[in-house]
């Protein structure tokens, strides 16, 4: 028996197994066949209906994706995955606006908005502004904002003649009485209908049009690492298990050349350049991903003294898991507890009494995002201060900004400390009260 051939063919079938690949349906997160994929790569709808995912090893670390995640159903909990609805979803059947249980046309939304959410400044007695920052990362990090990116920059027609005949548009009309507007110009605020794999062409039109979540649905700070390989790849430094970073005052920031800091003023040139550019939007998104980019890189440095012969990957993985269960850490045992009942996410075995290991993984539970959380979600604006503290670490206000002039405005942190400041304001500026009203720098 030719023992050094059989073992050659073992190699090569080996190497054949580990680049294989299949393909997967986004909405169901079935197996799709060939001539599916063929049709859906003419109508240039790949990644949007259907995502690759290679052969699963029980042996690899978390893929950045989140695929094989359940190992018998391998697309679920991916990026481009649908989201879940807790009660079912109720749509008109015509595309068009849905009506009260009367027939008759709801409210006008912007009315709605004005009556119920008056404006004002009331500080929390509870809650400091870490509660919102932490709050928008989650969010962040779960959930997408292409829909919004899509009616901000977009399709930004829904308001011109004809716009409300436009499929993808649905305007919301601004009454004559508006209290902020009625002095104003606006009598219609731009919105559009969320992108759905029905629209797309993803799924058959006769089922509930459902919203597409381009990240991951998993709390895996996909902010910091990304959820592409191959972008995250540019975002490592390949050495040390790192990520990318340039030292400025002894401190690690991201490469600084990104494009999309369009509130920069000239003396401002920093834009981070990273895996996920979203990291630049709002300032909460912006000051976790750092907390959290510059956390990886001490547990990286850390590891690799006590771990010296670990490699890149090795150290990179590690320390990604280690960064990952500590933000999962804050979000269910410190974040949680104080929006929703202690005893009742023990009940519902959110959480665990005790400290030890436990594995209540459930191989028959799907991980999405419920749609209902990111309706509800919104909701937290009204916590949003916007006037934002900069203290020094004795609790001395240094000065004052405003929370709409930091949104896409990166270029500011690195300069008179002000990361350091807003931090520091983030544990010891209150938030304002819940639901009472709404910050007029916040709302319009």
């Amino acid at each position: 028996m030719d023992i050094s051939g059989t073992l050659w063919s073992c190699v090569v079938i080996s190497c054949i197994y580990s680049v294989t690949a299949e393909w997967y349906d986004t909405f169901t997160g079935n197996q799709i066949t060939e001539a599916r994929l063929a049709a859906l790569r003419l109508n240039n709808l790949i990644p949007w209906c259907a995502i690759e995912v290679k052969n699963c090893s029980l042996d690899e670390p978390r893929r950045l994706d989140n695929s094989c995640n359940n190992i018998h159903r391998p697309s679920l909990g991916t990026i481009m995955t649908p989201y879940h609805h807790i009660l079912p979803p109720d749509f008109p059947t015509n595309g068009g606006l849905r009506t009260a249980k009367s027939g008759r046309a709801l409210p006008n939304a912007r009315a709605l908005r004005v009556a119920l959410v008056p404006d004002g400044r009331i500080p929390n007695k509870n809650f400091t502004h870490l509660l919102t920052n932490m709050i928008v990362f989650v969010t962040a990090d779960s959930t997408t904002v292409h829909d919004t990116a899509n009616y901000v920059a977009l399709t930004t027609t829904c308001c011109m003649p004809g716009g409300e005949l436009d499929p993808r548009c649905m305007p919301i009309r601004v009454p004559d009485d508006d209290v902020h507007l009625r002095r104003s110009n606006v009598r219609c605020l731009n919105l559009t209908r969320s992108i759905t794999y029905q629209r797309l062409g993803c799924t058959p039109e006769t089922l509930p049009p459902e919203r597409i979540n381009l990240n991951t649905p998993m709390l895996d700070l996909a902010q910091v690492y990304g959820s592409e390989t191959a972008k995250a790849m540019n975002f490592r430094e390949r050495w040390g298990g790192r990520l990318k970073a340039e030292k400025l005052k002894g401190k690690d920031w991201p490469p600084g050349n990104g494009r999309v800091c369009f509130q920069n003023n000239l003396n401002e040139t920093r834009c981070h350049a990273l895996a996920e550019s979203l990291v630049n939007s709002l300032l909460s998104v912006n000051m976790a991903f750092l907390w959290f980019m510059r956390q990886h890189n001490n547990l990286a440095e850390r590891l690799a003294k006590v771990n010296p012969c670990w490699d890149d990957d090795k150290l990179y993985m590690v320390s990604r898991d280690i960064n990952i269960a500590t933000w999962q850490q804050i979000m269910y045992y410190d974040l949680m507890p104080n929006i929703v009942d202690y005893k009742y996410l023990l009940k519902n075995g959110v959480i665990f009494p005790d400290h030890g290991h436990v594995d209540d993984y459930d191989p028959s539970l799907e991980p999405l995002v419920s749609i209902d959380y990111t309706v509800a979600s919104r909701w937290f604006h009204s916590l949003q201060e916007g006037r934002l503290n900069l203290y020094d670490n004795q609790g001395k206000i240094l000065r004052q900004v405003a929370a709409v002039e930091t949104t896409l405005h990166t270029g500011m942190l690195p300069l008179n400390n002000t990361l350091e400041g807003l931090t520091q304001g983030s544990f010891r500026q209150p938030c304002t009260s819940t639901d009472k009203a709404m910050d007029p720098d916040v709302s319009m």
